[in-house]
């Protein structure tokens, strides 16, 4: 399903890589075609890398660290088996309830690296299986800004219906 949104976006702007116009897409068109393993050639999409593993094939240096954090057993091995293929400096992968993290990163609860202080981005991916969801979201949002007042804070939301 993500490969057919990412083909529909390319067919409906198909000079994305070459427009200047379109630099902000650069980043993410760089990190697909890496993942390609079909050099220049987007046309025909088979892989789409996923959030974790394009924001850790974005990491900068060294001094860079992600948490991942996944609840169900089988989806958190295949999210560190994945995470992987980035090759990442330093990533970790906990089996963890991801709202229930960031409600201790606000409490100052949660084991996180050291100096954890600033410049750190918080990406919320929730499934959307239930509607009593909104509410954990809006709530893991304002904890992510408690723990981490000078934080970038994204949510991933689906575009549903959009044609």
């Amino acid at each position: 399903q993500d490969r057919v949104g990412l083909q529909r976006l390319l067919r409906r702007y198909p000079g994305i890589p070459e427009q200047s116009g379109k630099i902000l897409l650069e980043p993410f068109i760089h990190s697909l075609r890496r993942f390609q393993n079909t050099g220049e050639d987007l046309s025909n999409i088979r892989y789409y890398p996923g959030s974790p593993l394009i924001a850790a094939h974005n990491l900068n240096s060294a001094s860079d660290e992600m948490i991942l954090c996944e609840l169900h057993p089988k989806e958190c091995n295949k999210l560190n088996s994945t995470i992987q293929l980035a090759k990442p400096l330093s990533v970790e992968v906990r089996q963890e309830d991801g709202f229930e993290f960031l409600k201790a990163a606000a409490r100052g609860d949660a084991c996180l690296p050291q100096g954890v202080t600033q410049g750190c981005v918080t990406l919320i991916d929730p499934p959307y299986e239930s509607v009593s969801e909104y509410q954990k979201i809006a709530q893991a949002l304002y904890h992510a800004v408690c723990a981490y007042p000078q934080g970038c804070h994204l949510l991933w939301y689906p575009v549903l219906n959009a044609e």
